[in-house]
């Protein structure tokens, strides 16, 4: 996951990320489950929905997990609304 991190950091500006879902509340993850991740970046400004996730998933296929990332605009993170508040609530802050 950090190697992850840490490639996309040498692509785009990477604010935040934060791990949510079964990953991020301790004893609900199994080895079926994939890991939901929430990459804040101005990158995604002006980018829709479907072409944030789809940057983020090529750049995951080389890794051995099963990532589910999606995309964020630091103005979701402060304005802190609907799904972005709750994985905020939620999740587990990497960076």
């Amino acid at each position: 996951m950090n190697d992850y991190v840490l490639n996309l950091k040498k692509q785009i500006p990477v604010e935040k990320v934060i791990i949510f879902g079964s990953y991020a509340k301790k004893g609900t993850a199994h080895k079926y489950s994939n890991v939901h991740i929430a990459v804040f970046s101005d990158y995604f400004k002006g980018m829709s929905r479907v072409d944030s996730i789809y940057f983020l998933l090529i750049n995951a296929v080389d890794y051995d997990i099963d990532l589910e990332p999606q995309g964020f605009t630091m103005e979701e993170y402060n304005e802190s609304a609907g799904l972005v508040s709750e994985i905020i609530k939620t999740g587990v802050e990497l960076m």
